[in-house]
């Protein structure tokens, strides 16, 4: 009995680690998990740069699609081979691999527009007319006044937004070349322009 009394002891705190270990990873997990359906929501939850759409689950052999800020949606297809990667649909349609420990399980958080930011393009109106008062509105490499614009679009064109930064109020477009952000203040609904 005494010599068994040690191990009975390793045991329980063996079974314990166990518990409490599962216990810790259930409460933390947010990213994609295995059981994750075809179409459900996920959002991107990096810190703080945006999350890289790929060709291929792999760092090294593939090719950039686009870059999404936090809080961009995105809609689950399926796991790469490895579950590391997962194949997203992303608002323009468009498909590719993004890393799975950077997306979020459920839709992009609900934001008060009451307060000034931007709601995100949905997958039916990610389009908008350009609507400054008559002069080009620029176009940046970051989400900020920090550089001058890379290039302009011309008021009353319209632009197809792949996301939009909550925090600071851009939106990213592929359709310049170079591709940048715009700032939504100047970015309307096309049903608003309708009859000008």
């Amino acid at each position: 009995m005494r010599k068994s009394l040690p191990r009975q002891l390793s045991l329980l705190g063996l079974a314990l680690s166990l518990i409490l270990t599962l216990t810790f990873g259930l409460k933390t997990s947010t990213v994609a998990t295995p059981t994750a359906q075809i179409g459900t929501p996920y959002h991107v939850c990096t810190r703080e740069l945006p999350l890289k759409l790929r060709d291929k689950p792999s760092l090294q052999a593939s090719t950039e699609l686009g870059v999404f800020p936090k809080h961009t949606e995105v809609r689950f297809l399926r796991f790469a081979s490895n579950k590391d990667w997962s194949l997203v649909q992303v608002p323009t349609g468009a498909q590719g691999y993004m890393a799975s420990r950077y997306l979020c399980a459920g839709p992009t958080p609900v934001v008060d527009t009451k307060i000034g930011e931007p709601t995100l393009p949905t997958y039916e109106d990610s389009t908008r007319v350009v609507c400054t008062k008559g002069s080009p509105l620029n176009v940046r490499e970051h989400p900020n006044l920090n550089k001058g614009p890379i290039t302009k679009v011309n008021n009353g064109n319209t632009v197809t937004l792949s996301a939009v930064s909550f925090d600071k109020g851009w939106a990213y477009t592929t359709q310049t070349e170079p591709a940048g952000w715009l700032s939504t203040d100047y970015l309307c609904p096309i049903i608003q322009t309708r009859g000008e």
